[in-house]
């Protein structure tokens, strides 16, 4: 089996007629090559309150969309849709659709919050990974929950973690050193500009 699909591993390009999938659990879910994914990456049940449009969603993606270069894709399914369709969790004030590295896996901490890992390297060996915590507002660095969301706190914030070397001052995803430059401080103001959904 692949997903729901019966799988021949020997004639790759033609399923069998029939297989033997009694007593298997069939996938909620399922995902094709069609938009051009190579390899679902499982995840987790988002739990935390951080995030409250995907809280309780399974957050997954694709490993990439080539193996020449990096376009790994995020995506939550929701299992109150009947249809439990993958959908794309849009990433950035953009609401781009590809992270621009190779999704390597998945993390989630005591609080129910999820981490992304990934790598702008194809390989497993390299120093150029990072571990980003999915936020609902990059620019709302001090995690403020009334209004104005955004104020000077979140530049003070920013600084005070790019002054301490903090990887999460890391804002345009930089995987070569030196990995906090005046690039960074360029990508807060543009997404503060751009402000919060």
């Amino acid at each position: 089996m692949e997903g729901p699909h019966c799988f021949d591993p020997f004639h790759t390009t033609t399923p069998p007629a029939s297989c033997a999938n009694a007593g298997m659990t069939m996938p909620i879910a399922s995902y094709d090559h069609v938009n051009g994914g190579i390899a679902i990456v499982g995840g987790f049940v988002y739990r935390s309150a951080s995030v409250p449009q995907i809280q309780g969603k399974y957050i997954t993606g694709d490993f990439s969309s080539s193996f020449a270069a990096p376009g790994g894709r995020l995506y939550y399914i929701d299992s109150t849709d009947p249809l439990h369709q993958l959908k794309t969790l849009k990433i950035g004030a953009g609401g781009t659709e590809q992270l621009n590295m190779y999704l390597k896996g998945f993390g989630r901490d005591q609080d129910g919050e999820v981490y992304v890992m990934a790598s702008t390297v194809l390989g497993p060996s390299n120093t150029r990974a990072q571990v980003m915590k999915i936020v609902s507002c990059y620019a709302n660095c001090d995690g403020s929950t009334t209004p104005p969301l955004l104020t000077a706190n979140d530049f003070q914030c920013f600084l005070n973690k790019f002054a301490a070397g903090d990887p999460a001052a890391n804002c345009d995803l930089s995987a070569i050193a030196p990995v906090l430059t005046a690039n960074d401080f360029q990508c807060f103001l543009n997404k503060y500009a751009a402000g919060c959904p």
